[in-house]
């Protein structure tokens, strides 16, 4: 085969460049965001299959009641809407009193 597309190599042996200047041959560091991302889904994963199984086990707990802290996580939407709503607040008061009127 000696078209240019069906081989990482050109026509000059040399392989070829990303936009940032690195060899697609050679190998990139794993970032630290990447690091973080898959500890945090492990971390998650390990904290619902864990709560689970301890509250089926230990709590003979069925259906809904298996999820753990489930009162945290049915309040959490509104713990989120009330800490924007703390932030926006003086924003919008700001914006008031300049005279802007609310659409």
């Amino acid at each position: 085969m000696t078209s240019s597309h069906c081989c990482l190599h050109d026509y000059t042996g040399v392989p070829p460049t990303t936009s940032s200047g690195r060899r697609f041959s050679e190998k990139t560091p794993i970032s630290i965001g990447t690091i973080l991302s898959i500890s945090f889904f492990l971390v998650l994963i390990t904290y619902v299959a864990g709560g689970v199984c301890f509250m089926r086990y230990h709590h003979n707990a069925t259906g809904r009641d298996l999820v753990p802290n489930l009162e945290l996580w049915t309040m959490l939407p509104g713990l989120i809407k009330g800490g924007v709503l703390f932030v926006i607040q003086p924003c919008r008061r700001r914006l008031e009193s300049r005279g802007y009127e609310q659409m």
